[in-house]
């Protein structure tokens, strides 16, 4: 559970029609904020795309990761996730 206050380490937006919106502006917010890791669960490609390592207003890395492949998050390396559980059969 979230505390007021608390460090955020990782940020994720469910994205089907807001897709070009979370890619853009979403992800300036969250990278002016410090927040170390953006995620984007694409509904449409059945990917995730990872926003990572905020500099200035921007992420330095951003990759997509496919439905055939796992990504792990920063803050929980012992927990990889299978892009496919994201979504509904």
């Amino acid at each position: 559970m979230w505390q007021h206050g608390a460090p955020i380490d990782v940020a994720a937006e469910i994205a089907d029609s807001s897709l070009a919106f979370d890619r853009s502006v979403k992800a300036r917010l969250y990278a002016r904020a410090g927040i170390p890791e953006f995620w984007i669960l694409d509904v449409n490609n059945r990917s995730i795309l990872v926003h990572r390592d905020p500099d200035r207003g921007q992420y330095r890395s951003v990759a997509a990761f496919e439905e055939h492949e796992s990504v792990t998050p920063l803050a929980a390396p012992n927990f990889p996730l299978a892009v496919r559980d994201a979504f509904p059969a």
